[in-house]
């Protein structure tokens, strides 16, 4: 009887079988950054809806714009998550898009809290108020997603 031993290296991320050891978290990494971007379309979605009350109506169009810009980047990162589970994904043009997200929520935001500032009207101010609240969660979304992100990048 005839014995053989395989021989096998050991390389970074590979088992002594030669078969690809899964990265450690990615499909929790890549759940959380599905239930981020189901957020921040949510959020997209009430701040436009809350620009059509008293006070805000002036914000409409600029989160009707916000609101397309997010629907146009939610199903693009979700695919590449998706894709994460089985290959590396570049998320370069995401996280590009994401920042540029995040620097218009922050510029409606500064031109509301103006807003709020000047306005007289208790409703309307209370209905200014309540579209920061959501700008900033929508800001804090963006943000989760980006750490997400560079999380999966960084391949924890």
């Amino acid at each position: 009887m005839r014995v053989t031993s395989m021989r096998s290296r050991v390389v970074a991320g590979e088992s002594r079988t030669g078969l690809r050891q899964p990265r450690q978290g990615v499909v929790l990494m890549i759940v959380i950054g599905m239930l981020t971007l189901f957020e921040i379309v949510g959020i997209s979605f009430v701040s436009y809806a809350d620009s059509a009350k008293q006070g805000v109506t002036q914000f409409r169009e600029s989160t009707f714009v916000l609101r397309e810009e997010t629907v146009g980047v939610a199903p693009l990162l979700g695919r590449d998550l998706q894709r994460a589970l089985r290959e590396r994904v570049d998320f370069g043009p995401q996280v590009e898009s994401l920042e540029e997200l995040a620097a218009h929520v922050q510029c409606l935001k500064a031109k509301v809290e103006e807003a709020s500032d000047r306005e007289r009207d208790p409703e309307a101010r209370r209905n200014q108020n309540a579209l920061i609240v959501d700008l900033e969660q929508y800001e804090a979304a963006i943000e989760d997603l980006l750490w997400i992100l560079e999380q999966i990048r960084l391949g924890r």
